[in-house]
């Protein structure tokens, strides 16, 4: 934190994603969801909808992989959603692969599965909810 966030008590609550450690990284990464690219700055709620994201999930970072729990790199902007829909996905495949190329692929892998879960529920809200909203 500089002095200006500090003067003006926005350093924050280093507890919290919001307001402490995660504030860098969401401006890092410009506010936007690394899965389905929407923006989600410009006011308050869209913010509340942010979400610190570890690709690899902390609790699939074990033995010699501990010390990569908070690694830069494992460290993405979601919005609430897509984290829901990556939660402890991962993918052993790519277990034996140095952590920089686990990343990566587990990054790329995880942006497929999400697209899919996020176009299927696009699908579904399309037939079964939005034509039906009028009607209720």
């Amino acid at each position: 934190m500089n002095e200006k966030e500090i003067k003006n008590g926005c350093k924050g609550n280093s507890g919290t994603s919001l307001m402490g450690y995660s504030k860098d990284l969401f401006k890092k990464y410009n506010y936007t969801c690394v899965y389905c690219g929407n923006y989600f700055g410009g006011s308050f709620e869209n913010w509340m909808r942010l979400t610190r994201e570890h690709v690899i999930p902390v609790s699939r970072l074990t033995g010699d992989d501990a010390k990569y729990k908070n690694y830069d790199k494992n460290l993405r902007v979601a919005c609430l959603t897509c984290n829901n829909l990556a939660n402890r996905k991962t993918y052993n495949e790519f277990k034996g692969l140095p952590i920089d190329n686990r990343i990566v692929k587990t990054l790329e892998a995880k942006k497929i599965v999400i697209k899919e879960r996020r176009d299927e529920f696009e699908r579904f809200y399309i037939k079964c909810v939005e034509k039906n909203m009028d009607k209720d």
